[in-house]
């Protein structure tokens, strides 16, 4: 878990490569694609699922899905705000919309996309 309200930390990338962790960053919208190169540059896969999570638990609540390689893209264009969570790994593909959405794990691709909430 890594805060970045101050600016990017300084995290050791080579220790948070392994695909079985799950990685949250707080406050990363400004250094995301420091995120991405680290991660990647140290042997995280570029297709790892990252969901990046606006304004949580809120009623504006919104959630982009993405990848590692597509994130720096996902954020010029989605234009997510403050405050966001970056959640990285496998755990981003048991998201489920609302709780009066079908039932089923969203489709974490390298194409970015928006989860529309119920």
């Amino acid at each position: 878990m890594a805060h970045g309200k101050e600016g990017a930390p300084a995290l050791d990338w080579a220790a948070l490569r392994d695909p079985r962790q799950t990685l949250v960053f707080y406050m990363g919208l400004t250094w995301s694609a420091e995120v991405s190169r680290g991660l990647v540059e140290n042997g995280r896969a570029a297709q790892s699922p990252v969901a990046i999570i606006e304004n949580g638990t809120r009623v504006e609540q919104r959630v982009l899905l993405t990848t590692l390689g597509s994130l720096t893209q996902t954020v010029v264009r989605g234009k997510p705000v403050s405050p966001s969570l970056l959640v990285v790994g496998d755990v981003v593909n048991l998201y489920q919309r609302g709780a009066s959405a079908p039932h089923h794990p969203a489709e974490v691709s390298a194409e970015p996309r928006v989860a529309q909430e119920a």
